[in-house]
């Protein structure tokens, strides 16, 4: 897992997780807020040529029906604030052919990486899961 420096930005770690993941599965990415999710965005599309369509991200000011509308899509990249994943219903979709799910998260100045296998086709976090 990287740590943060003085000199490299959250964000910039984060995508090197994503990166470093099996491209299978599908990658969750909690951050601390919308404005961070759209600099990882941003980073993945621009720097590391990560296709838009490829992406997800989720924003406070999403409905919940947006929400079920954005993850049926079952992108394999997902990135989403904490407070909504804590507070809100969403109901990942895995990628086709992958029975796995990947949390990433930022916490404590190193970044966390929490592998779950799942037995069916959809994922939902328990509420509070993410500190």
């Amino acid at each position: 897992m990287g740590k943060a420096s003085l000199n490299v930005p959250i964000e910039s770690i984060l995508a090197q997780q994503v990166l470093s993941e099996d491209n299978r599965a599908l990658k969750v990415v909690v951050l601390e807020n919308g404005f961070q999710a759209g600099v990882l965005s941003n980073l993945l599309t621009k720097v590391h040529h990560v296709p838009k369509d490829r992406i997800t991200q989720l924003g406070p000011t999403c409905t919940d029906k947006q929400i079920d509308e954005l993850l049926i899509k079952a992108r394999p990249i997902v990135l989403v604030p904490k407070d909504l994943i804590n507070y809100r219903r969403c109901l990942f979709r895995l990628p086709t052919g992958s029975n796995r799910l990947v949390a990433i998260q930022f916490l404590d100045g190193e970044v966390s990486s929490f592998p779950i296998t799942c037995e069916e086709p959809t994922f939902q976090f328990k509420p509070g899961w993410f500190s």
